[in-house]
């Protein structure tokens, strides 16, 4: 992606909220990942996946490396039980992701 041709509107945001939203469920139904089921302590269904932050990380020395960090919170009737990060190239390569509970 050239950011600084992007066009960083609505629907780039949801296109990257959508990606967040689909690597979480893949990461999370994993088969070697059964134990954070067990951490989540409550059926998959009953958890509410909401939009964050898409936040740019730019490189200090080549301004055209770049990351975009996608996060959702994870709800349960209105409380926040967690966070989910995911992690992509300026190029559209996964980076990384990240899992948390609270």
């Amino acid at each position: 992606m050239d950011l600084f041709h992007a066009d960083l509107d609505e629907d780039f945001l949801l296109q990257m909220y959508k990606k967040a939203k689909k690597n979480f469920n893949s990461c999370i139904l994993y088969k070697n990942n059964d134990y954070l089921l067990e951490e989540l302590k409550t059926p998959l269904e009953d958890v509410e996946l909401r939009n964050c932050s898409v936040q740019f990380k730019f490189d200090f020395v080549e301004v055209k490396n770049f990351t975009i960090e996608t996060t959702i919170g994870l709800y349960i009737e209105n409380e926040i039980i967690g966070k989910y990060s995911y992690i992509e190239s300026s190029q559209g390569s996964v980076i990384d992701d990240v899992l948390v509970f609270y």
